[in-house]
């Protein structure tokens, strides 16, 4: 199943507000909400892995700059040869196997380092790992 713009954007208005997020403690604070909505969608979980930050934006979460940077770090999303970002296309056109779906439970690290590092209050969100 391809995504044609009338769906994406029947997917989107799901989501009437976008969720604005400047920096990366707000991220952490909006996981639950925001794994609600990347599990909604079919293969929202591969979605994420093969490129977490372009899913973000199809599912109306708007990250600032700051936001951006902070992801791309945690996630070690500097390394361009991610073997799944190719796929995405592929996952938003229905290729995956619908039968054993990626579920995701959190987006960014618990680590205490990840915490400190970020300025995150601890237990304000468990977000496990993704």
């Amino acid at each position: 199943m391809q995504y044609s713009k009338k769906m994406l954007m029947d997917i989107q208005s799901q989501w009437a507000d976008p969720i604005h997020i400047a920096s990366l403690a707000e991220l952490v604070q909006q996981t639950p909400l925001i794994i609600a909505r990347i599990n909604a969608i079919a293969n929202g979980g591969r979605l994420f892995l093969a490129d977490p930050i372009r899913l973000l934006s199809d599912i109306q979460v708007v990250l600032s700059p700051e936001a951006i940077r902070a992801l791309e770090e945690t996630l070690d999303l500097h390394n361009t040869d991610n073997p799944l970002r190719h796929l995405y296309d592929d996952f938003k056109q229905g290729a995956a196997d619908t039968a054993n779906p990626v579920i995701i439970k959190g987006i960014v690290p618990s680590t205490a380092d990840h915490i400190a590092k970020h300025d995150i209050v601890p237990g304000a969100v468990n977000a496990g790992h993704v």
